[in-house]
């Protein structure tokens, strides 16, 4: 799976647009992730200045298992760009 990816995506360039995105991109995977592969995860933050990588305890089912700190996450990140995002059916205020 590793050198599938490595060759489709990372030697293909498909990530290259993420160069284009002056917005913050933040990659969040489970910890306990079998499918993620984060060593490509890592590459990619590490190599576009703004991508951020996070891993955080959980799995593939990280919004589905733990949707509070997901929902957190997304939030945050938001805060932090300046927006005035909130989940739908939230309360304001």
């Amino acid at each position: 799976y590793s050198e599938t990816l490595g060759r489709l995506v990372l030697d293909s360039g498909a990530v290259g647009w993420l160069s284009d995105i002056t917005a913050p991109v933040v990659i969040v995977a489970g910890r306990d992730d079998l499918v993620c592969n984060h060593p490509f995860l890592e590459e990619i933050a590490r190599t576009h200045p703004n991508v951020a990588y996070r891993a955080w305890r959980g799995d593939h089912q990280l919004p589905l298992t733990d949707p509070i700190l997901a929902i957190g996450l997304i939030l945050d990140i938001a805060d932090r760009a300046g927006t005035s995002a909130q989940p739908s059916g939230a309360a304001s205020g």
